[in-house]
C-alpha cells in the first residue's frame, strides 16, 4: 500500500522512457528484423509516435522511413533528417547539462558579463569538448598568429610607445578656435 502523498510519476516517467527507447530502436538498422519486407508496416507506429512527440511532419517521416527501410539502411533519406535532428536534441542524462551550466557560470562572471552569445558559445564549446590542457599543442596557433604580422609576447619593439603625442591629431582644430 502506498501513501496518498507519495507521487507515482517515477513509474510513469520510467514507462515513458522505456517506450521512447523502444521507439528509437526502430530507426537503427541493426534492430530491424531479417525480412522487414515481410511486415509492410514495420516501424510505422513507432515513427509516427516519434514524429508526433517531436512535432515533426508525420507523413514525411513515415515516407522517409519506408525509403530507408527499403534500401536496407544504406542511404539516409534527406526527409528523415528533421526527425533525427529532433531526436538528437534529447539529452541522455541531466549530468552533462548541469556540467555545461556550471562551466557557463565560470565563463560568464560579473566582470565578464558583456561577452557576446557567440563568444560564450565558443568558449563553452572549447571548455566542454576541447582537449585537456596537457594535450593541447599551441605551436600551430602561435605560428599562425605570428604569420599574420602580430607581435610575439617577447618582442621588445611592441612595447615601445608611439612618439606621436596624443593631442597632435587635434592641433588643427585647436588653431581654428
Amino acid at each position: 500500500m502506498q501513501s496518498s502523498h507519495v507521487s507515482t510519476s517515477s513509474n510513469t516517467d520510467a514507462d515513458r522512457y522505456r517506450t521512447l527507447i523502444s521507439q528509437l530502436k526502430v530507426l537503427c538498422p541493426d534492430n530491424w528484423p531479417d525480412e522487414p519486407a515481410a511486415s509492410p508496416l514495420y516501424g510505422d507506429d513507432d515513427v509516427t509516435a516519434l514524429a508526433q512527440r517531436f512535432n515533426v511532419d508525420v507523413r514525411q517521416s513515415i515516407r522517409a522511413f519506408r525509403e530507408y527501410l527499403d534500401n536496407g539502411g544504406k542511404r539516409f533519406p534527406e526527409e528523415l533528417k528533421p526527425l533525427m535532428t529532433a531526436i538528437d536534441t534529447v539529452p541522455v542524462c541531466t549530468a552533462e547539462c548541469e556540467r555545461g551550466f556550471s562551466q557557463m557560470n565560470l565563463i560568464l562572471t560579473r566582470a565578464r558579463n558583456s561577452l557576446s552569445v557567440s563568444t560564450v558559445s565558443n568558449l563553452l564549446f572549447g571548455k566542454l569538448v576541447g582537449p585537456p590542457l596537457g594535450s593541447f599543442k599551441p605551436s600551430r596557433y602561435v605560428q599562425s598568429w605570428l604569420a599574420k604580422g602580430r607581435h610575439a609576447a617577447s618582442d621588445k619593439n611592441s612595447k615601445i610607445k608611439s612618439k606621436q603625442s596624443p593631442d597632435s591629431e587635434y592641433r588643427q582644430v585647436w588653431q581654428l578656435l
